[in-house]
């Protein structure tokens, strides 16, 4: 566990920018494969 004491402003804010990132990476990466579930289930249901 890190406390805040180690904390600079910069490394606070660069880690901030690493999480907003690895947000919108994660968020990406569900909704493709949510798209790749859907264009599965379509392509079944039409044959």
């Amino acid at each position: 566990m890190v406390t805040c004491r180690y904390f600079k402003p910069l490394d606070k804010w660069q880690s901030i920018k690493a999480i907003r990132s690895r947000i919108r990476t994660y968020a990406w990466m569900s909704a493709r494969s949510h798209a790749h579930h859907l264009i599965h289930y379509a392509t079944d249901a039409s044959i």
